[in-house]
């Protein structure tokens, strides 16, 4: 299976990853300034010198890159003040866009999902488009569909890069062939589930946006769900079931922050010991300072029944409407997980 490091050195490189290759903010440079700073980099990087091939390949790539537009074939103009191509990238942004809203059909996906899972679904849709300054061309879709209790939870991520349209005189992202980068992400009975090996595809046809089968192949889907059902829970399931079903936030390394009622926020962390995983509560917090720590026992080990008393217990917490309420719900649910889900041996208990 492809590292999510190894698909973004496969992916195609755009003239923005060039330009963050060569430290550039603009394509304002000369082609004499542009072959001093690809010595400096080749001297850096190259294998022969001691650097790593391929930082050395994508150093070339983005040259070769660079070389071609530094007279603006795929670029801005240099000669353009910043104005004028903020106003062109938002016109742009806009084009590209336009062409995802105008192709994309949220209802048969919904009615799709009804019919492989047997119920109805919801979607909730956000968009991205480039702040006016920023080295970006490029917008991004998402679309969430989910159950009512968001137990099956479904992502579409529509990416659109539309550098060609600075030198188009169409408006059309579809008709010049704009590349949409796709990728999903599925909850479904608390474990991820994976269509295939990559969850990502590169696609230029925008009719698939009203074509869910395309996309979330059904006899996939049913067969993934089932197999992945069958599975043991891993660090992977229980991360996308706190970000889907309890709306928590992970900072990619250990913390864990479950929003609560208002600005209140549980804080959890993430250990393992003797190869045995536990999330562990930090505190109980409102705004970024820590209104109440709780005992070094409110732990909860990283299995099954574990994480689904967790997070059931969680929902129901969430609802409680003050400071004291939350920390008696908190207090409780361990107690409750200590002596019946997962009891602790009594000597224990009261060494601790």
């Amino acid at each position: 299976m492809k590292s999510y490091k190894q698909f973004l050195k496969e992916a195609p490189m755009t003239p923005t990853d060039a330009l963050k290759v060569f430290g550039y903010s603009d394509f304002s440079f000369s082609s004499s300034e542009l072959k001093s700073k690809y010595k400096q980099l080749a001297i850096k990087h190259h294998p022969d010198k001691g650097g790593d091939l391929a930082l050395m390949q994508k150093v070339n790539s983005a040259y070769d890159l660079l070389a071609g537009n530094s007279n603006s074939i795929l670029s801005p103009s240099s000669r353009e003040s910043r104005e004028e191509r903020d106003r062109k990238a938002q016109l742009f942004a806009q084009v590209a866009m336009k062409a995802v809203d105008d192709k994309f059909d949220s209802h048969a996906f919904t009615n799709h999902f009804q019919l492989v899972f047997g119920e109805p679904f919801t979607v909730s849709i956000t968009k991205g488009m480039p702040k006016p300054g920023a080295i970006s061309n490029s917008i991004w879709f998402r679309a969430e569909f989910s159950n009512a209790d968001r137990t099956t939870v479904l992502d579409l991520n529509i990416s659109v890069d539309f550098v060609e349209l600075y030198h188009s005189n169409a408006l059309a992202p579809e008709d010049l062939g704009l590349t949409m980068l796709i990728t999903t992400t599925i909850l479904c009975n608390r474990r991820k589930v994976k269509l295939s090996q990559n969850n990502y595809v590169w696609n230029k046809d925008y009719k698939i946006l009203a074509n869910p089968e395309s996309i979330f192949p059904k006899a996939k889907l049913e067969k993934n769900k089932a197999k992945d059902s069958n599975r043991k829970m891993a660090k992977r399931d229980v991360l996308l079931t706190f970000q889907k079903e309890l709306g928590a936030k992970w900072d990619g390394k250990e913390w864990l922050t479950v929003p609560l009622t208002g600005e209140y926020s549980l804080y959890m962390w993430r250990s393992t010991m003797m190869w045995i995983a536990h999330w562990s509560i930090n505190g109980l917090y409102f705004k970024s300072r820590r209104s109440h720590q709780f005992s070094a026992l409110a732990y909860f080990y990283e299995d099954e029944d574990s994480i689904n008393f967790l997070v059931d217990e969680l929902k129901t917490i969430k609802g409680l409407d003050s400071e004291g309420a939350l920390i008696h719900g908190i207090d409780a649910m361990v107690k409750t997980y200590k002596d019946k889900v997962k009891p602790i041996e009594k000597g224990f208990k009261e060494f601790v």
